[in-house]
């Protein structure tokens, strides 16, 4: 089981002070944007990272659906599937 920080993550910026951060609901920070990287540019980056509670639920989705369905396990999607998902979880690549 994944031990990452839980629930939704968010993309915050606070033009205040030109911060930005990706934190859960609660409050619990999971990156800071550097000072050296501007905004713009990290923009993409911060929404890839919100996005990767989702992304890992999506995947484990279907490689579970995968399973009881019976796809072939020697597809490369699969293999680089449950690859990404033990990177995830701390697992070895």
């Amino acid at each position: 089981m994944s031990k990452h920080t839980p629930g939704k993550w968010l993309h915050i910026h606070r033009e205040w002070d030109d911060s930005d951060t990706v934190c859960n609901s609660r409050g619990a920070c999971v990156a800071v944007r550097p000072r050296f990287v501007s905004a713009e540019d990290w923009k993409p980056d911060a929404r890839l990272l919100a996005a990767a509670p989702d992304l890992l639920e999506a995947l484990k989705n279907l490689v579970l659906l995968c399973e009881l369905d019976g796809c072939s396990r020697d597809l490369p999607e699969y293999v680089a599937a449950k690859a990404a998902i033990n990177a995830a979880e701390g697992g070895a690549k």
